[in-house]
């Protein structure tokens, strides 16, 4: 009876060592995604940024991630054709999804008359 006392303990601590170091593990892994997610400040080559823009659009861009960054020491440094590039495409998807919901209306519409 002892014998299996004592070897259930021992499973009990060996399950208690386990638990423990998958803890530490996982604190790892935070402590390293948390090391990751810093960026660097980003800086734009060019001034004059899209006159006819608005200034909240380019702020929401230099946001946005565009790629082919070139880094230089500790500031990024942003093409400014890239920014309006990226701008532009953005805008482009939010035309066609606007295009694609009035498609779908007039659809509906047409269907709509027909059965009237």
């Amino acid at each position: 009876k002892k014998k299996k006392k004592t070897e259930k303990k021992k499973k009990k601590m060996k399950m208690k060592k386990k638990t423990e170091m998958k803890k530490r593990k996982k604190k790892k892994k935070k402590k390293k995604k948390k090391k990751k997610k810093k960026k660097k400040p980003a800086a734009v080559v060019k001034q004059n940024l899209f006159s006819h823009k608005q200034l909240t659009a380019v702020i929401t861009v230099l946001a946005c991630s565009v790629k082919h960054h070139v880094r230089d020491n500790s500031v990024e440094l942003l093409d400014v054709k890239e920014v309006e590039i990226e701008c532009l495409c953005c805008e482009n998807i939010s035309l066609e999804g606007k295009l694609n919901h009035v498609q779908h209306l007039l659809k509906m519409t047409v269907e709509f008359t027909k059965d009237d």
